[in-house]
């Protein structure tokens, strides 16, 4: 643990549950919406609400506005999961959603720490180029190793949970 004795958590397993707006009709418009889009699009899109959806409350410049309805609410549509399932995006959108927490995590560390990129290479016994990759919030490939000397080198530990 660091002297804040918060650890940087990877968390498997959603904090919000996002759900589609359902018409008094039975139309679901959002979910109509993205499937017009083309399925890069369609990625974008769940790569940015999973990122909020694992996120909350790191990442809310993407989201300033969150109501919590009540499930029995005759508005409450199909979950945003089984969308994302559906359309063969899910895995990579949740693996890209904890790639951008864990890359704001590290950088709010960071400047916390007053730690510049440099500094913080040369603590992870690394190139400036792996902590810029590291840093790159879109890019989900990073291993096991690398966030264990990010964590050691912001006084952190890392902690990563199966979770059912």
């Amino acid at each position: 643990m660091g002297a804040t004795g918060v650890p940087i958590m990877v968390q498997f397993g959603p904090r919000l549950r996002i759900i589609f707006y359902r018409s008094g009709s039975g139309r679901e418009p959002v979910r109509e919406w993205l499937r017009k889009l083309d399925k890069y699009s369609r990625g974008i899109v769940g790569n940015d609400v999973r990122t909020i959806e694992f996120g909350w409350p790191v990442s809310m410049p993407l989201a300033t506005i969150l109501l919590e309805v009540p499930m029995n609410n005759k508005h409450v549509g199909s979950d945003f999961d089984d969308f994302l399932e559906q359309e063969g995006l899910l895995e990579s959108t949740r693996a890209v959603a904890i790639k951008r927490v864990l890359a704001m995590q590290i950088e709010d560390a960071m400047k916390a720490g007053k730690l510049s990129k440099g500094a913080m290479a040369r603590a992870m016994g690394t190139s400036r180029s792996a902590v810029d990759r590291l840093l790159n919030s879109d890019s989900p490939s990073v291993t096991l190793l690398t966030l264990e000397k990010a964590a050691r080198a912001l006084g952190k530990t890392l902690t990563i949970e199966l979770r059912p």
